[in-house]
């Protein structure tokens, strides 16, 4: 039985499959079949950023302290020395046609305890196969050199998202721990995907996984810090929290991917993912993947969160992912989550 579509409206591409029907149900069912009438019930080119109705006089508090917040960015962005130089190195790297394995090895050694965390990636339930690797040049070319090299990135990035390095961000330690892993997730959801579907590019959509809202930790280290000068309460509501991050981090995101001059296509994604709606067509795959991961990792946690589910919306029809078809990769997002909490702990 196909979802039901509001009249006047485009439904979501599906088939005739109900899922669960006169079987055991796999876990998620009953949480997917939330997000898909979240994702139905969501008005095409409409955005919805929060997730949940805002008060009157929350809004008064969120429309006193944007300009604040934007002022602070604008006068103290990122540095160049910002971004991991490991990670810059890599990034390089992995760019080139045909990286080196000798060339990633010797970026890798050069920190024993990267080379530690790789190898702890590489008997990882998500690569292991057979006897332990103690060994970096095994792990390597067990992983392969362009996963290694995205493993890389992935260690070396948490720097961005690691509330210790700052006292003042303890205070959002679960909020970076989660975007963290959550970023994580979608990066190995969106390569999986699109390896396995041919849409996009497998290697350039796990780095937009792990970058693409690298904007809400930037908008929390601004946050921390007027919170610190006195100039935003400390008990900020959550709801106000989180509608303040939404609203700085894409362009908060994409200026800092300009200023550590990281490829153009994280850029554009960075820039681009929250746009209402999105043209088809081969060069726009990597975006519209992007959007259908991370809007489905967004339900995973939250099936009934509205909050750009247009958007999520709008590229499964792109795409011409049927509901089946997002029902597995439902399924393999919230595998991919398990996963990262144990190879990248916080």
């Amino acid at each position: 039985m196909a979802p039901p579509v509001s009249p006047g409206d485009e439904a979501l591409p599906t088939t005739d499959t109900e899922l669960g029907a006169e079987v055991d149900l796999p876990p998620g069912t009953e949480a997917f079949a939330v997000a898909w009438n979240t994702l139905e019930a969501a008005e095409e080119g409409v955005v919805v950023m929060d997730p949940a109705p805002i008060s009157e006089s929350t809004h008064t508090l969120i429309d006193l302290l944007q300009p604040l917040i934007q002022e602070h960015f604008a006068s103290d962005p990122p540095t160049p020395a910002a971004f991991p130089a490991v990670a810059v190195q890599v990034l390089s790297l992995l760019e080139k046609e045909d990286p080196e394995l000798s060339a990633l090895l010797g970026l890798i050694s050069q920190d024993p305890a990267l080379t530690m965390q790789v190898l702890q990636v590489a008997n990882s339930v998500y690569y292991h196969r057979g006897s332990e690797v103690q060994d970096l040049q095994v792990a390597v070319m067990k992983m392969g050199v362009v996963a290694t090299g995205e493993v890389v990135t992935a260690i070396a990035g948490r720097t961005l998202f690691d509330p210790s390095l700052r006292a003042e961000m303890e205070r959002f330690n679960t909020r970076m721990r989660d975007l963290y892993q959550g970023s994580l997730s979608i990066a190995f959801a969106a390569r999986e995907f699109s390896e396995q579907s041919r849409l996009g590019k497998p290697h350039q959509l796990f780095l937009a996984g792990i970058f693409h809202d690298i904007g809400h930790t930037l908008s929390l280290r601004v946050l921390a810090a007027l919170m610190v000068a006195g100039q935003v309460p400390n008990n900020l509501p959550t709801l106000a929290l989180d509608a303040l991050c939404e609203r700085n981090h894409v362009e908060m995101g994409a200026a800092a991917q300009a200023i550590w001059d990281l490829p153009p296509y994280l850029r554009t994604i960075c820039a681009e993912h929250h746009e209402p709606t999105v043209p088809t067509g081969n060069d726009q795959q990597n975006l519209h993947v992007l959007r259908v991961v991370s809007g489905l990792h967004r339900l995973a946690v939250d099936a009934s969160n509205p909050s750009h589910a247009s958007e999520t919306r709008q590229s499964l029809r792109a795409l011409g992912i049927d509901r089946t078809r997002a029902w597995d990769l439902f399924q393999r997002i919230m595998v991919h989550r398990e996963r990262v909490k144990e190879m990248f702990p916080i």
